[in-house]
């Protein structure tokens, strides 16, 4: 009843010491000097340290002073008024947060149809439902794009789920981006955990490749000079074409086009599977599918990254990978396990009953991310088992087409990529499509599609230059006697030591073997001009190295007589000084190999030369 100033301190003893420290001063009054009845209103920030479920001391004191820091927690004071409580910390009601930004992550490839997945935290006591959420991805100062959605929930109490922003983002390579999610329930006590900031860097655009072409007769063989040994290479007849021809590093086709071009791409990304459930227009319903199968073939290993499901009742689907399927006569069937997801799905419809005609405009399905990994090629199945979620004892439901007219409903999707090819409705599938609607499925980071054009294999040609034959081709080369091979003649030049018929055969790097023209080599010595001057003979020629020698000069003079092989080396000399008339003498070489050699006889400042070919 005076009007005397006093204060109000307000302390906790959140870390139960049995001290009020400095941080446990949790509010401070200003000071009030009115004599009527006045309240004091403060709040209190309970700090993400503390211990839910903990009892602490809280303590309140009223003290006549104009002076805050006369106020201490533990001590004596001339007027005033000290009350302890008992408080309990517990989580706050309203509380929701993003845990994590799980997708995209640092080094995924670039895509243009990238998806954001957060977990969603609801941290509170209470149950929420469509719960407002925001996404930013920007790359330096520029926004890529700005997301929004309401989460319709259920989220209970302490639980998590995964969330996908419905809306997909274009990604580039090599690229840093700043991904920014935020919660904005209207009533959340706790504020400052519902943004979240991450930052990825994205892998880098794939080297450029360069290849070539060749056409062999009827065909066309193709390759990537600059191949990475884990890297898949598809190839197409057109520059927008989405269905390859063939797939690896190298390959061959009987199709030759007009321009003789070909476009070779690293890696791919597609869509597999209808697009909505509209395409079926027979309908279908939501069902607790558990151990249901969509069954696929994939050319090459790849990641399933996301499908749009269309969901009846909420929780989760457990959702496998599945390979070497085996069906037994009595329906049961067993698989192993490649990969396995967890996800957490939401109402896309109000009308979720087993006999509902489903595929209406009103149910548009829902994006969830998948990322599932197919480790090998081959025939695999999806296998769906729908369970309950968190806070929920019922099973969710999801959406399949039924009642398919025809017989000509699989395979669909991209031949050599993936295609969907059944499913578990054995003696019936055709009339069926489980689940999986526009799945984005990626085999790697995608590089820029690449022309290559075809140029014929060159047809080897031989020419004979001097005592040799030359092929036109520098590698690759077999040459053939009278249709047999020679052995170890492989290079690109070959001296005959017979008469015949001559050719060669090419095989190139590609594997195509080209024949060239025949050439008929005849064994003739020749001799030089000069040399018919002093009539000059040898016999036999060709020889084994044994043979006779005669010629006949005027004049006297020192006579030089050598054998020199084709690289120039002297294999056999001899001398005669002073000579003058007729040389007549059989010559035996010795252990000479077999090929032409040059007979040089020098007399009187003359050289007289003759070609003779020794055979052994």
């Amino acid at each position: 009843a005076s009007a005397n100033p006093r204060i109000v301190k307000v302390f906790i003893d959140l870390n139960n010491n049995g001290t009020f420290e400095a941080n446990e001063l949790m509010a401070t009054s200003s000071v009030i000097t009115s004599a009527a009845a006045t309240t004091y209103n403060g709040s209190i920030v309970i700090p993400s340290t503390a211990n839910i479920g903990s009892i602490c001391l809280m303590r309140i004191i009223v003290q006549e002073t104009s002076t805050a820091s006369d106020i201490v927690p533990c001590g004596t004071y001339g007027r005033g008024e000290t009350q302890d409580y008992r408080i309990r910390v517990v989580s706050p009601s309203n509380d929701v947060s993003i845990g994590q930004i799980v997708l995209p992550q640092s080094l995924d490839c670039a895509s243009n149809t990238q998806y954001i997945s957060v977990f969603l935290t609801n941290n509170g006591t209470l149950a929420q439902s469509n719960i407002p959420l925001t996404a930013t991805i920007a790359t330096g100062s520029t926004t890529v794009a700005n997301l929004s959605f309401t989460y319709p929930g259920p989220l209970p109490a302490a639980s998590t789920v995964l969330y996908t922003f419905q809306a997909p983002v274009i990604t580039a390579g090599g690229t840093t981006y700043a991904i920014t999610a935020t919660a904005n329930l209207a009533t959340d006590q706790f504020p400052s955990n519902n943004s979240l900031t991450t930052s990825i860097i994205t892998s880098p655009k794939p080297s450029a490749i360069t290849g070539v072409g060749e056409i062999c007769g009827n065909t066309v063989f193709l390759k990537v000079n600059n191949a990475d040994a884990t890297a898949n290479y598809l190839w197409y007849s057109s520059s927008t074409g989405t269905t390859p021809f063939a797939l690896g590093a190298t390959t061959s086709t009987a199709t030759i086009p007009a321009d003789k071009t070909y476009y070779v791409q690293k890696d791919a990304q597609i869509s597999v599977g209808p697009a909505t459930n509209k395409v079926f227009t027979t309908g279908g319903g939501y069902n607790t599918f558990y151990n249901n199968y969509a069954k696929f073939n994939n050319s090459m290993p790849l990641t399933i990254k996301s499908a749009r499901l269309y969901i009846g009742n909420p929780g989760r689907l457990l959702i496998n990978v599945g390979v070497n399927l085996v069906v037994n006569s009595d329906g049961s069937f067993s698989y192993n396990i490649q990969d396995q997801a967890i996800i957490d799905v939401y109402p896309t419809t109000t009308s979720p009953g087993p006999g509902t005609t489903a595929n209406a405009a009103t149910d548009t399905g829902a994006i969830y991310n998948l990322n599932l990994s197919v480790p090998t090629s081959g025939d695999h199945i999806l296998l769906v088992q729908c369970i309950s979620g968190p806070g929920r004892s019922d099973s969710s439901s999801i959406f399949r087409n039924n009642n398919i007219v025809g017989s000509a409903t699989y395979p669909i999707g991209t031949t050599n990529i993936m295609t969907i090819t059944g499913n578990g409705a054995t003696g019936q599938e055709a009339a069926f499509y489980y689940f999986f609607y526009d799945m984005k499925v990626e085999t790697g980071c995608v590089g820029d599609r690449v022309a290559i054009v075809a140029a014929a294999a060159p047809t080897p040609v031989i020419t004979q230059q001097a005592d040799s034959l030359v092929s036109s081709i520098a590698t690759g080369n077999q040459w053939y006697l009278n249709d047999t091979a020679i052995t170890g003649a492989n290079q690109n030049h070959f001296k005959p030591t017979k008469a015949g018929k001559y050719k060669v055969i090419v095989t190139d790097a590609f594997g195509c073997v080209q024949t060239s023209n025949a050439i008929t080599f005849t064994i003739t010595a020749t001799i030089d001009v000069a040399a018919r001057e002093i009539n000059l003979q040898v016999s036999p020629n060709p020889n084994n190295g044994v043979f006779n020698l005669s010629f006949e000069v005027t004049d006297k003079a020192d006579l030089t007589i050598d054998l020199l092989s084709s690289s120039g080396q002297k294999v056999y000399t001899s001398s005669y000084p002073a000579f003058t008339g007729r040389f007549s003498k059989q010559i035996e070489v010795g252990d000479i190999s077999s090929e032409f050699y040059i007979l040089r006889i020098q007399h009187n400042k003359k050289t007289y030369l003759q070609k003779i070919l020794v055979v052994r």
